[in-house]
């Protein structure tokens, strides 16, 4: 079984992503999330900490799922699969509504106006949002 550390580095190395970006900082699983922590990180003893840092991917039963804050963190450094949509086409998304794209199968990039704004999921044929709803929600709202 290979360590956590060389698993998150080859996941989002799918992405474009250098093991240079997470220099300094260590993975730590809870449950079926993972978190970014800064290196030697100690939690305070004052208060019932469960983690700290930026929960970057979820374990799903299929692998692992990128967030999109993670996708976000990462953005400048993202350089492979990417989605790039329009207005009309984000609004669908957050609709609910696929967009049909051709496109490798699995998570990729979400591109809007030249920025990475989360994870969405290509079925090779279809691309389906997977943006937080709050996140969904606020993207609506500047938007309209």
């Amino acid at each position: 079984m290979q360590s956590l550390r060389k698993e998150v580095e080859e996941y989002f190395a799918s992405f474009g992503v250098p093991k240079s970006a997470f220099a300094g900082k260590e993975f730590v699983r809870v449950g079926n999330s993972i978190w970014l922590v800064a290196k030697g990180l100690k939690k305070p003893q004052e208060f019932n900490v469960q983690t700290s840092g930026l929960r970057i991917m979820h374990i799903v039963k299929w692998g692992l799922k990128p967030t999109s804050f993670a996708l976000q963190l990462l953005a400048k450094h993202i350089n492979k699969r990417i989605c790039e949509v329009d207005e009309k086409e984000l609004l669908n998304l957050i609709e609910g509504k696929p967009l049909a794209r051709k496109m490798e199968r699995g998570y990729v990039a979400l591109k809007f106006k030249g920025k990475i704004i989360g994870c969405a999921l290509s079925t090779g044929k279809k691309i389906y949002s997977q943006l937080p709803k709050l996140l969904m929600q606020s993207f609506k709202e500047l938007l309209q």
